[in-house]
């Protein structure tokens, strides 16, 4: 299934298009209709236990978006503000109505380096002018600089969250629906 416009005007044809699909449970559904067809498709003689198991990982998926919207919901509206270190909770932000006031790292990559003079203190000033309570960092981080914006806007640093992969076995992400509930209680317990 095709990809549709991400609420920040990213498009599957534009080279700066959100590789983050997966921080929406109900897009990651779809991954797992799709996957589900391709292997039924490509070994017909187990289609049968594609089905079923695409079946039952969709019911724990539904489950899991009921619950982090309602882990969400307990945040109001207007104190669902956050600052990330890198752009990737796009997709999640739009699920959940979750402001992303900005990011350190501006560019979907997370190999350009700092952002310039000028970019910080537009993000501190963002963060101060909407009265942002938290940053995030995620796992795969340097948090040099999230601590940098921490101290120079006055906002509490939340938990590392799970965004470009998972963590070791037995941590708080060691599964996609282990990662999604750490991150949407993470976000929410800093913004109480």
């Amino acid at each position: 299934s095709n990809i549709e416009t991400h609420p920040n005007g990213r498009t599957q044809d534009n080279p700066d298009v959100d590789p983050h699909i997966w921080q929406d449970p109900q897009r990651a559904i779809q991954m797992v209709r799709t996957i589900e067809a391709a292997l039924s498709v490509a070994d017909t003689a187990n289609a049968a236990v594609y089905k079923r198991n695409a079946a039952g990982y969709i019911q724990q998926l539904e489950k899991l978006d009921i619950d982090l919207k309602q882990v969400l919901e307990a945040v109001p509206v207007g104190k669902r503000r956050i600052v990330t270190s890198h752009d990737a909770l796009g997709y999640f932000a739009d699920r959940y109505h979750i402001e992303l006031v900005g990011s350190v790292i501006t560019s979907l990559s997370t190999e350009n380096g700092e952002p310039s003079a000028q970019d910080f203190a537009k993000l501190i000033d963002a963060i101060i002018a909407t009265n942002t309570k938290a940053i995030f960092l995620e796992t795969i981080t340097n948090p040099a600089l999230v601590e940098r914006v921490s101290k120079e806007a006055g906002i509490k640093v939340g938990p590392a969250l799970y965004t470009d992969a998972l963590g070791a076995s037995g941590s708080a992400g060691a599964t996609y629906i282990d990662a999604m509930r750490h991150n949407a209680q993470s976000i929410a317990g800093a913004l109480r």
